[in-house]
């Protein structure tokens, strides 16, 4: 579940009111590592993003034609983009095809019972 509300744009550094980020609030270790593993992999594709950002703003300077240089890498990162995008998307679909479905099973099950726990009369 955690991928899957990444992949749709969950910021993993937002705060709450109190001042904690979703890793502070986290007590499940297994999710709590999910996290730290999925905000390692954005912040790695943020630092290349800004390497290849910098990388344009000094060949669209050295032209002298900046605007046209930018307009075109633009739809060149946008393409970039939902390539990436789409690509993530899959990889969480295949990677949720991989989890047994008894592990879902079980999981509803729990989910059920702490339902009926909590059940007013």
């Amino acid at each position: 579940m955690v991928e899957l509300l990444v992949a749709h744009g969950a910021d993993l550094s937002a705060k709450s009111v109190l001042d904690e980020t979703p890793l502070d609030v986290c007590s499940d270790e297994e999710v709590r590592a999910k996290l730290l593993d999925l905000k390692h992999k954005h912040d790695a594709i943020m630092k290349s993003q800004d390497r290849q950002r910098g990388t344009l703003q000094r060949r669209a300077s050295s032209t002298g034609s900046r605007g046209k240089v930018v307009r075109r890498t633009s739809v060149n990162e946008r393409s970039n983009l939902y390539r990436r995008e789409h690509h993530k998307e899959a990889m969480v679909w295949q990677e949720r095809g991989r989890q047994s479905e008894s592990q879902d099973d079980d999981e509803d099950r729990q989910t059920d019972a702490e339902l009926d726990r909590h059940v007013v009369p």
